[in-house]
């Protein structure tokens, strides 16, 4: 069942709010390929991280199926006339909340 638009968007709010300075970005060699292969920084890629909202919704939240902490939101934003398949989701620990960026790469296909 999808979230609704208010869920969406406590989500965002709380996510960006983690960003400075506890947000972290999986160094995945699919991540780091979208970058150069997309011509954007790591700055801009933060930028395109937290201009995400409610119309960029695309599912969640879901269980983690690493089995790590927390709940995976994801989204879908067009950039350069890409679409982007960007998964996120907030780690709660020791009373503080950390934002972790998981995927951020041009989508594969539309069911991601």
């Amino acid at each position: 069942m999808p979230s609704t638009k208010k869920e969406v968007e406590t989500f965002l709010r709380n996510f960006k709010n983690c960003w400075p300075p506890y947000c972290y970005v999986v160094p995945r060699d699919k991540n780091d390929e979208a970058l150069f292969s997309l011509g954007i920084t790591y700055e801009q890629r933060k930028e395109v991280i937290l201009s995400l909202k409610y119309e960029n919704y695309h599912k969640g939240p879901e269980p983690d199926d690493s089995g790590g902490l927390g709940e995976i939101w994801i989204f879908r934003k067009r950039v350069t006339e890409t679409e982007l398949y960007i998964k996120l989701k907030i780690i709660e620990n020791m009373g503080m909340s950390f934002g972790k960026c998981i995927s951020f790469h041009p989508s594969e296909y539309w069911g991601e």
